[in-house]
């Protein structure tokens, strides 16, 4: 298991292969538009936390990121993560030395 910065305090499960992790995330049985914030009168921050909830009880929360960084998902909450996050995230990880 690999620890995740964020809000998260529990580890999270090593990546999985593409498609087979889906059937495990926690946001099957979520409405998807949770992932999605709008501007609908209840504001973003809103809608976001609740997303972030899904996502912390997630077993598949880190292949859900890498799926979200690897195919430059351009909305939503992916990982646990909002675009700006995840474009930070992958700022950070462009600047970071590469180990061999």
């Amino acid at each position: 298991m690999t620890p995740v910065s964020g809000n998260s305090a529990a580890p999270l499960p090593d990546l999985q292969p593409p498609g087979q992790w889906e059937p495990s995330a926690a946001c099957r049985t979520t409405d998807p538009q949770v992932f999605f914030p709008a501007t609908d009168g209840h504001g973003p921050e809103q809608t976001t936390e609740a997303a972030k909830r899904v996502c912390n009880r997630c077993p598949v929360r880190r292949a859900c990121l890498a799926h979200a960084l690897e195919n430059q998902e351009p909305v939503g909450i992916w990982g646990g993560l909002t675009t700006r996050e995840r474009g930070r995230l992958l700022a950070k990880m462009l600047r970071a030395p590469r180990r061999c």
